[in-house]
């Protein structure tokens, strides 16, 4: 594959997560969660950033519940005009609605959220590469999002979704770590 060929990228990662059965992807969403939760950063950690889980990403529900449970504040993302996303915190899973793309999303009653230097970011992708590149879907609403907050970001995914290289642009934002299942 061309290392320059985002679009080529996206769907081999799709492809290659669309093989993955729902009972191994449960487990290994599980183990994701958990390296997570026994890291420092998630210890250290006041805010986690998460996403609801769509087309295959890692589901991070086990995580949100436990940070609900550890008394840490946990927000989702709102995907709005122009390209915008802003995070609004929740202290329920029940809390997230579908929104635009059909993503759940909280609602415009729960508050949007300050970054501070204690906010842990968990970010989706279809692929990443050790050294924290991500390709997503392509809209950029997280690499806008990451030039105006700064917070420490781990990229989630499939161990066969980690790419030794990846092609990437002047506007795309690195992630801080990259955790596979």
């Amino acid at each position: 594959m061309n290392t320059s060929d985002k679009n080529g990228f996206r769907e081999a990662a799709k492809a290659i997560r669309k093989a993955i059965s729902p009972e191994e992807k449960s487990g290994r969403d599980e183990k994701i969660a958990a390296k997570i939760l026994r890291s420092e950063k998630y210890e250290r950690a006041s805010m986690l950033l998460l996403f609801a889980a769509v087309r295959g990403e890692p589901d991070m529900k086990s995580l949100a519940q436990a940070a609900l449970s550890d008394g840490k504040a946990v927000a989702y993302p709102a995907c709005g005009e122009k390209g915008v996303m802003k995070f609004r915190s929740i202290t329920s899973l029940s809390e997230l609605k579908p929104g635009k793309f059909g993503i759940p999303e909280p609602s415009d009653g729960c508050q949007e959220i300050t970054v501070t230097p204690g906010t842990l970011c968990i970010v989706p992708g279809l692929c990443f590469s050790p050294d924290g590149k991500r390709i997503g879907y392509g809209a950029g609403y997280y690499d806008r999002f990451f030039e105006t907050h700064e917070c420490y970001k781990i990229g989630v995914t499939y161990k066969e979704l980690v790419f030794d290289r990846l092609p990437q642009d002047g506007r795309d934002i690195k992630m801080d770590e990259v955790v596979s299942g």
